[in-house]
């Protein structure tokens, strides 16, 4: 398996870089880094959006089941509050 900088460096001169043939070894690394990075925020908010997701579809079934309950103790079409 080929060194990430190595990778790096193909991908870079697949893409086009404006005809720049050498790249310095500190800055393919700053891009893998770079690239790196990106991942892992990108990960983090996917579970992060999955989180909130959960605890919103929660909240939602929790407000029902009480507007369900509060309907049924105040007697809502059973006629005992008129």
């Amino acid at each position: 398996m080929e060194p990430p900088a190595a990778r790096l460096a193909v991908l870079f001169f697949a893409k086009g870089n404006g005809g720049c043939r050498n790249i310095h070894p500190t800055r393919l690394r700053r891009l893998e880094r770079t690239r790196r990075l990106t991942k892992h925020v990108i990960r983090e908010r996917r579970q992060m959006r999955r989180k909130l997701d959960l605890v919103c579809r929660d909240l939602v079934n929790a407000y029902r089941e009480l507007a369900v309950k509060t309907a049924q103790l105040f007697g809502r079409g059973s006629g005992s509050q008129e």
